[in-house]
């Protein structure tokens, strides 16, 4: 059942690559037709795995402690959008993906705040096809006439901090209710923390913050424990580097990159910015000899959009925390092969009022555009979120029947993000001309 599910997806990946003019120009469009004529009322939870677009495998995460079920706060977002993007009915309702990541960016920095993700879920029994549950004909899933259902229930849970590091060995962790996203009804018998400090499980409440005193500095492995009334205990860890200083250094993604060329904007092509460049482990000329160029927020069918900002040092993370086994990342595996090269653009900064006045700080913005884009709240479930932070208009250009295409401003950075979204929620507009 899986391989049909991954054929698929390969094969508009394949499509994607190499620029062939396809029906299905995005791989949610594809994952939509391959689950069109399925009755969804049959998936009682309203979220199918096999639907979700989850750019790091979810299997692993299922309330049991494995060496492949780390967390870490990157893929705690990309969990977000796979299971986001897993929503096949009404019968599931999950804020977006930005409205998550905006909760994770206005989480306390102080000490180790930890999100949870904890959803019930369907997904395809293995036999479904072999079974007669399910057939498969024209690229799509059809349901048998009186047949079985064909799902069994999953349940994925994860726990990551939002910073996978600690300055000084007495630390403070705080489970955050504003972080805990479910979809469970079940009140919580228990739930614990192993802090990984030698003193092994300890009650904790959400919002109740419990500070520890590790001996020493290094690696520790967290766990927590969720026990639903009436279930199983689910268990998830992550790995904390507890640093023996409290001073953190600033990161940059100057530090990931053998080269930064700045360039100038010019008039009517483009906004300017930096090329990053990495030489490939196999190229020790130090000049570009084979260069895979990556453009920021050039992304048609949002694969990374759960990275709040295309930075080359963001782009460096996700790809490294994909495990292609036997110890070699993502990125690795690019970088083998490929002088990475990434522009960062800074036409965000180039629409934004200049100062402080409406947004806040650091706000880069020269406003060179004369768009003097102003921060608007959005609407989203009669809640509005980042005021003075950030700005989203929306586009004319329809994603699917549910969401639109946007644009979003942030006061961190100069850069813009095109992205889709729910059209009952509230963004602003621009007007471009008059109509009589």
């Amino acid at each position: 059942m899986r391989n049909i599910v991954m054929q698929a997806i390969a094969s508009v990946l394949l499509v994607l690559c190499l620029g062939v003019s396809s029906q299905a120009q995005t791989i949610n469009e594809q994952l939509d037709f391959l689950f069109a004529p399925l009755n969804k009322s049959r998936i009682t939870t309203g979220m199918l795995l096999e639907r979700g677009l989850f750019p790091h495998s979810p299997m692993p995460f299922n309330g049991t402690l494995t060496d492949s079920s780390y967390t870490s706060p990157l893929l705690q977002r990309s969990l977000y959008v796979g299971l986001h993007s897993s929503v096949v009915s009404s019968a599931a309702s999950m804020v977006s993906p930005e409205v998550f990541y905006g909760n994770l960016s206005t989480a306390s920095t102080s000490g180790v705040v930890l999100s949870m993700l904890h959803y019930n879920m369907n997904r395809i029994k293995e036999n479904a096809l072999t079974s007669g549950l399910l057939s498969y004909h024209n690229g799509q899933l059809h349901d048998v006439p009186g047949s079985a259902t064909p799902y069994q229930p999953y349940t994925l849970f994860a726990v990551a901090p939002v910073n996978a590091e600690a300055w000084g060995t007495t630390v403070t962790f705080t489970l955050s209710s504003m972080l805990r996203m479910t979809n469970s009804t079940a009140a919580i018998s228990q739930l614990q923390i192993d802090p990984g400090d030698g003193g092994g499980y300890r009650t904790i409440a959400f919002n109740n913050p419990l500070t520890v005193t590790y001996p020493t500095a290094g690696q520790k492995v967290v766990r927590v424990a969720l026990t639903p009334s009436g279930g199983q205990t689910l268990r998830s860890h992550f790995r904390l580097t507890v640093h023996p200083t409290a001073q953190p250094p600033q990161p940059s993604p100057y530090d990931y990159s053998d080269v930064a060329i700045p360039f100038a904007p010019v008039q009517g092509v483009h906004s300017g910015g930096v090329a990053f460049v990495k030489y490939s482990t196999s190229n020790p000329s130090q000049t570009l000899r084979k260069p895979l160029i990556v453009a920021e927020g050039i992304d048609p069918s949002s694969v990374l959009s759960f990275i709040p900002n295309y930075s080359f040092d963001y782009f460096v993370d996700i790809l490294d925390n994909v495990n292609l086994g036997g110890g070699i990342s993502f990125y690795d595996a690019l970088l083998s092969e490929y002088d990475i090269v990434f522009l960062d653009g800074i036409v965000g900064g180039m629409m934004k009022e200049v100062g402080y006045r409406h947004w806040n700080v650091p706000n880069p913005a020269d406003n060179s555009s004369g768009f003097t884009a102003l921060p608007s709240v959005i609407r989203y479930d009669d809640t509005c979120y980042y005021k003075n932070r950030m700005s989203f208009f929306w586009t004319s250009t329809e994603y699917n029947p549910y969401q639109n295409y946007k644009y979003s401003i942030s006061s961190k950075f100069e850069t813009i993000v095109r992205g889709a979204f729910p059209m009952q929620s509230g963004f602003s507009i621009r007007c471009i001309q008059n109509y009589q």
